[in-house]
């Protein structure tokens, strides 16, 4: 696990790196090594879950300044988009995981009601703006051709996992008191990120009429 010795409990040294916790790739040294206090993992312990803060859970540090055989382990913040950053990578880098997905969903939110309100449509929020505003009748932004039964699959896919999000992501954190580790954090992050960008590819289409929301069903009159 690069801690240079052989097992948990036995500190007899390593006979493949000499006690390094490195080795050579392709004849040259690596830069890196796992690291030491999590033994590699990533985290600390054998039941925990906690995030090591050394190698911040890519389970490897530099030996040495000059980079020789293995990239930098990847910054995932490349991959997401810019309005999710700002609003999450502080709360996310000082340990905040709830409260970044938390912001970052209340992003979306806030951005498909402000595109709803520039073409008139209804105030509203969460799951009830996010089938208002991806209705396949009458939406407010169109994510494909809605003539085809293609785009009309599109459409409602995308409602479902918008309004879904919300639902099962957004409101639970905003009403309890609610804890998720890192790496959950980072797959929310990613699904908001994916939907910043949808609503970036978007068309906006101006609502043809008042559509109304689901209702109960209702006994009807004797």
């Amino acid at each position: 696990m690069g801690g240079g010795f052989y097992g948990l409990n036995s500190r007899e040294t390593c006979t493949v790196c000499s006690g390094i916790g490195a080795f050579q790739l392709d004849g040259e040294k690596s830069d890196y090594r796992s690291c030491g206090p999590c033994n590699g993992r990533g985290y600390y312990g054998l039941n925990s879950r906690e995030t090591c803060k050394i190698c911040k859970g890519h389970g490897l540090v530099r030996l040495h300044a000059e980079k020789i055989g293995i990239e930098e382990p990847p910054d995932f913040w490349n991959d997401l988009h810019p309005e999710i950053v700002k609003v999450a990578k502080s709360r996310f880098d000082s340990r905040h995981y709830a409260d970044a997905i938390e912001a970052a969903l209340k992003e979306v939110n806030d951005r498909v009601r402000a595109l709803v309100k520039t073409q008139g449509g209804r105030e509203l929020d969460g799951k009830d703006l996010m089938e208002y505003a991806f209705s396949v009748k009458n939406p407010v932004l169109a994510l494909d051709d809605l003539t085809t039964v293609t785009g009309r699959n599109i459409q409602v896919g995308y409602m479902q996992i918008f309004s879904g999000s919300m639902t099962g992501i957004r409101n639970p954190k905003a009403h309890a008191n609610i804890t998720i580790d890192r790496l959950r954090a980072v797959h929310f992050l990613y699904l908001a990120s994916l939907l910043m960008h949808k609503i970036d590819e978007a068309s906006l289409v101006k609502p043809q009429g008042p559509e109304s929301l689901p209702q109960p069903h209702l006994k009807p009159p004797k």
